[in-house]
């Protein structure tokens, strides 16, 4: 009996140093756990960071090419002068078509004009030109309709094939964003899409407010929201204010969290985060 007892007592014994082993490696797990948990967290601090100061030289990049494009319109349809036409042809085409829709400006109120590539081999070279104050690009502006109704033999130019065209020179971002605005346009039957000073407008009728599209959030809150043509464009995931240049008919939205185009993914915070939690 005493032999049994022993070594029932024994196999308790290795049962206990068992029991205390898987405990002790428990505990180690947990604390591994914690620490990588911690460590998780600071790098996903750090990424969140990285992301948000990613975003802000974006946005201090985009706001310098702006100020830059300021001073620049792009002028469509006017032919070109043999395979390479000099910066000065550029600008003596630009000056004929300004004067003759009315716009004053002279020689010098022009900085240069070149031609730049067009991804549509087809179409005539457009013509970026860039002036020396905003007056005189705003005084083209203010008379660019008139483009239409201009015969270049009359100027001197030769005949032109297709349509001419002024417009504001946008950057990549804006252009890019201010596409998705024409296909929204298209869409949704809108009537008016347009820039002003590098800024996008869409507006669905003539009685409708003035929206302001400041980032492709804008558009999909707009699509997602069903009722945008009884509410004049107020999206329910998106706050509204108005926009001090716009005037008081002038509606900019935002979307939730920080406004601006996206240009950098978000790193999958949200599945590290949910691999990590299935570890609690």
């Amino acid at each position: 009996m005493r032999d049994k007892m022993a070594a029932i007592n024994n196999q308790l014994h290795e049962l206990d140093k068992s029991m205390q082993f898987l405990s002790d490696e428990f505990d180690d797990f947990k604390s591994f756990k914690s620490s990588l948990e911690k460590d998780v967290n600071r790098m996903l601090s750090k990424l969140k960071d990285l992301e948000e100061g990613i975003a802000r030289i974006d946005e201090a990049i985009e706001a310098i090419h702006k100020y830059s494009y300021q001073y620049n319109l792009k002028i469509l349809g006017i032919p070109q002068k043999g395979r390479k036409e000099t910066s000065k042809q550029s600008v003596d085409k630009c000056l004929k078509l300004f004067q003759s829709i009315g716009a004053e400006v002279l020689s010098y109120d022009i900085d240069i004009a070149h031609r730049v590539p067009s991804r549509n081999a087809k179409f005539t070279l457009p013509i970026i030109c860039k002036f020396t104050h905003r007056i005189a690009k705003e005084s083209v502006m203010s008379c660019r309709s008139e483009a239409n109704n201009i015969d270049l033999e009359d100027i001197g130019l030769t005949k032109s094939t297709g349509k001419i065209g002024i417009y504001e020179h946008l950057t990549p971002n804006t252009q890019d964003l201010f596409n998705k605005a024409k296909i929204f346009q298209k869409e949704n039957k809108y009537a008016f899409c347009w820039t002003k000073n590098s800024n996008i407008f869409l507006k669905e009728s003539e009685d409708s407010v003035v929206i302001r599209v400041t980032s492709p959030e804008v558009l999909e809150n707009m699509v997602n929201d069903a009722s945008i043509s009884e509410t004049a464009g107020i999206s329910p995931g998106a706050s509204m204010s108005f926009n001090q240049r716009g005037g008081p008919n002038t509606r900019s939205f935002r979307s939730r969290g920080r406004g601006g185009p996206r240009t950098r993914s978000s790193y999958n915070r949200d599945e590290l985060s949910a691999v990590f939690g299935k570890l609690r």
